[in-house]
């Protein structure tokens, strides 16, 4: 264990616990009635933020001194509108519904003009050999996102994998949720470009993660964020469960971090992870 400890920047999976309010809940699906799994929940900009399991449950875990009767519990996920709800509404209600967002299909233009595409990798694809690292108590994420910033090469270009790279990974299998975000005015993400949540699961001692995306047809436009967020964790509690993320070398693009559901976000505080995508581009 000691090789792992040098030069490793470890952070918990779990936020810290608190002598607790706890507002609970189910989120679902205000047409079908289903429920909706690992929906971001939180006070927007406060690190309270949590998640909700696979069957739309929720526990949303605050601070003894906030006093429920003053505040709203934001709910956010790609696909749905978001909604905030009062905090003492959900505990007499108990559930929460979202409806879903209805996006227009962007218009696609078929032109006689034959062009040579072109790949290439962007981003922080070359590693290094140092690591962040995962110490994991909950099968449930709290919303954390790891990211990087990825600057728009100067041509549109259409995303066929995003890919990251762990350098230890001892856990059974880890999902993951992949986002990508537009950067607003004051550099931080913003909005999400994606139209549906992308999803992958990693497994015992993979190294290179990597999702298709080549049907989604992303097309980037511009510089964007980039994230990967673990929502569900399958372990046995008596092993070494490991789990670090390999740091880049040769990138200098801002990071972007953010500890919990709709809380802020930080720039520059962690270490540039190897995360970066399979593209296409026409020339």
């Amino acid at each position: 264990m000691q090789r792992f400890i040098i030069a490793i920047f470890l952070m918990l999976f779990s936020h810290a616990q608190y002598a607790q309010n706890i507002v609970s809940g189910k989120v679902i699906d205000a047409a079908t009635k289903e429920a909706i799994p690992y929906v971001h929940i939180g006070i927007a900009n406060k690190n309270y933020g949590t998640i909700s399991t696979d069957d739309g449950n929720f526990q949303l875990k605050l601070p003894e001194n906030v006093d429920l009767k003053n505040i709203s519990i934001s709910f956010s996920c790609i696909g749905y509108k978001l909604v905030s709800v009062a905090a003492s509404a959900i505990k007499k209600e108990n559930t929460v519904l979202l409806h879903r967002d209805i996006l227009a299909l962007d218009e696609v233009v078929i032109t006689k003009k034959q062009r040579k595409i072109k790949s290439k990798k962007i981003g922080a694809y070359r590693k290094s050999i140092f690591n962040l690292g995962e110490a994991n108590t909950n099968n449930y994420g709290v919303g954390k996102e790891y990211g990087i910033a990825i600057p728009y090469p100067k041509h549109d270009y259409r995303v066929k994998s995003i890919n990251f790279q762990l350098s230890e990974n001892t856990i059974d299998s880890v999902l993951y949720r992949l986002n990508i975000y537009k950067i607003s005015s004051d550099g931080m993400p913003k909005n999400s470009i994606l139209k549906k949540q992308l999803f992958v699961k990693s497994y015992f001692g993979e190294k290179l993660i990597m999702l298709d995306v080549t049907s989604e047809a992303i097309q980037i436009e511009e510089t964007i964020v980039i994230t990967i967020e673990p929502v569900r964790l399958w372990y046995e509690e008596d092993d070494d469960n490991l789990l670090f993320y390999k740091h880049a070398k040769g990138y200098s693009e801002a990071t972007y971090h953010r500890k919990s559901s709709l809380s802020p976000w930080l720039k520059d505080e962690i270490p540039v992870l190897s995360i970066f995508l399979d593209a296409t581009y026409e020339k």
